[in-house]
């Protein structure tokens, strides 16, 4: 079942400049210019610990604050050769696995390990990241954190929203946030405030999956990747906050989450174009759809399984369309037949009586509500069921919902 969510504070603005506001097109899944290929780019972030704390300054450490006064005559002159490509870097990426960690000393430099932040070690992959400029990746500084044009701070391990040809903006002026690209910032360089790169790994919406949306996605459900790019940080819109669903019905998970939060169940590997196993209930053996309610056997002896709420409604919809509605034409269906059927050139098409009259389908014919109590040993679930035929419209009566396995009344 779909527990409740909560949203947590906003991390607070630095002193940061903000880097120079450009919306640009990041797209992990076209050809463009603006975007690499799934293979030469794929790559996952470090581990949850890191995000959730980033490394604070340390004496000698590499990492600190962007400030202006870092612009200095050779930072000029690097930020006038990364002006010459609209894309400076890229990245190649592989599987993590002993037989290819077994490399030469010259090219082992070049390859780094990155641990998937969100824990999931199916997504580990080595890396190099590749210059199309005279300037390497590591000759630019390092930062733990940016600040966009409005003042909002992105740090490192920040969920954050990336522009592209697709992004919308609503009535009232802000960001569309359900049409931008979602993403894990895992490193941020820059050579100045106008020139700031943000290394990423991507959180794909189901509509940039392999087959697209199904019907276990929810609204707000993303999928985790280790398809890495870098971006510039103009094309970063802000950041969100994505939380992680549990798989196992039983467990509470995070108790603030809300019907609006982005969160994520599932990933995708995209050096074996793999995506990971979701556990599958009821009697229709599918994924679970986290938008949709999800009720439990009482017997907690034999049987005690899931059952999906769209699963319990079409039965009970059958189950009333074979009770009641016999070999009988309908209003509906006389008019239908009148006009000629609704068939291509007049033939009859669809369920039909003896007498060759369409039948109304059980979804048409039924409406059938679910009543479950919002906690454990308030009472049994019910269903009332409500005729839609005409000429019994108004007719309704209420049935215990049952086990569509064991037949059991659900408490």
């Amino acid at each position: 079942m779909r527990t409740k969510r909560t949203t947590g504070p906003d991390t607070p603005a630095t002193s940061t400049p903000p880097a120079k506001r450009r919306r640009t097109s990041a797209n992990p899944h076209t050809s463009s210019s603006a975007t690499r290929s799934v293979k030469e780019e794929a790559l996952a972030p470090p581990t949850t610990q890191e995000a959730q704390a980033p490394p604070q300054r340390q004496p000698n450490s590499e990492s600190r604050d962007l400030h202006s006064e870092d612009i200095t005559p050779s930072t000029a002159e690097i930020a006038r050769l990364l002006d010459r490509t609209e894309n400076p870097f890229t990245v190649k990426s592989q599987s993590l696995n002993k037989k290819k960690r077994r490399r030469s000393s010259t090219s082992a430099v070049e390859w780094h390990e990155e641990r998937n932040i969100f824990g999931e070690k199916s997504l580990d992959l080595q890396y190099k990241i590749v210059s199309h400029t005279k300037v390497p990746w590591g000759r630019l500084k390092k930062y733990k954190r940016f600040t966009l044009g409005e003042g909002e701070t992105i740090q490192i391990g920040d969920c954050i929203l990336v522009a592209n040809a697709d992004s919308q903006t609503l009535d009232d002026g802000e960001i569309d946030v359900f049409s931008q690209w979602k993403a894990q910032a895992l490193e941020i360089r820059a050579a100045d405030p106008a020139h700031v790169y943000v290394r990423i790994v991507y959180l794909n919406r189901p509509e940039d999956l392999p087959g697209g949306r199904k019907d276990y996605h929810g609204r707000y459900e993303l999928v985790v990747t280790n398809y890495m790019t870098i971006i510039d940080a103009t094309t970063v819109n802000g950041k969100l906050e994505v939380k992680r669903w549990p798989e196992d019905p039983s467990e509470t998970g995070d108790a603030s989450l809300l019907e609006d939060d982005y969160f994520w169940r599932q990933t995708l590997n995209v050096d074996t174009n793999t995506l990971s196993e979701l556990t599958k209930h009821c009697i229709d053996n599918a994924p679970h759809n986290p938008d949709e309610l999800l009720l439990q056997c009482s017997d907690t002896v034999n049987c005690r399984k899931w059952l999906h709420m769209r699963c319990i409604v079409e039965d009970a919809a059958e189950r009333a369309y074979k009770k009641y509605v016999r070999d009988e034409p309908t209003a509906v269906a006389e008019e239908e037949e009148e006009e000629g059927g609704g068939g291509v050139d007049g033939k009859k098409k669809g369920p039909r009586n003896s007498n060759g009259v369409p039948r109304l389908k059980a979804s048409e014919a039924f409406d059938v509500n679910v009543q479950a109590p919002s906690r454990e040993g308030e009472g049994r679930s019910t269903i009332t069921i409500s005729d839609r035929r005409p000429g019994r419209k108004g007719r309704k009566w209420v049935e215990d919902v049952k086990c569509l396995f064991c037949g059991i009344p659900i408490d």
